[in-house]
């Protein structure tokens, strides 16, 4: 049997490991066929344990929140239990937006075209205008008032 102290260095490790891109402040902005989002908030995790969770670090996703996630084809939706939009970029053009219900938990999405994966909250694709087509761009270190400098 495992002792207890050890679970618990374990999982704060796991966790130290999870919030690691967000105390870099790895946050940015999105630029929607030229207009920049000032509502929206977007994380670009580096850690290949964060690129792995995706959204299912953050529990409830708020709506002003996203998730860009570069170099990916494929995305899985293994333990997800809130829906999500996946939008897949080759460049700066949407290839594909795929919506992801709770009864669609253990899928996993791929397109061969893409080379960049942004995941929002359900329906939040449609809301920011981004349709197939639309051309979306990942804005480094965009400031918002939610995050202060």
């Amino acid at each position: 049997m495992v002792p207890i102290f050890s679970i618990f260095v374990i999982l704060y490790l796991g966790y130290l490991l999870l919030r690691h891109d967000c105390a870099d402040r790895r946050f940015g902005g999105l630029a929607v066929n030229g207009q920049i989002l000032e509502c929206l908030r977007v994380l670009q995790p580096r850690a290949w344990i964060n690129r792995r969770v995706g959204l299912l670090n953050h529990g409830v996703i708020p709506g002003d929140f996203g998730l860009w996630l570069s170099a990916v084809r494929t995305v899985h939706t293994v333990g997800m239990f809130d829906s999500i939009d996946i939008v897949f970029l080759s460049g700066a053009e949407v290839v594909d937006i795929r919506p992801m219900t709770p009864a669609g938990h253990r899928r996993i999405f791929s397109t061969a075209k893409c080379d960049a994966v942004l995941e929002l909250k359900g329906g939040m694709a449609s809301t920011y205008g981004i349709t197939r087509g639309s051309q979306v761009h990942f804005i480094r270190h965009h400031v918002t008032e939610k995050d202060p400098a």
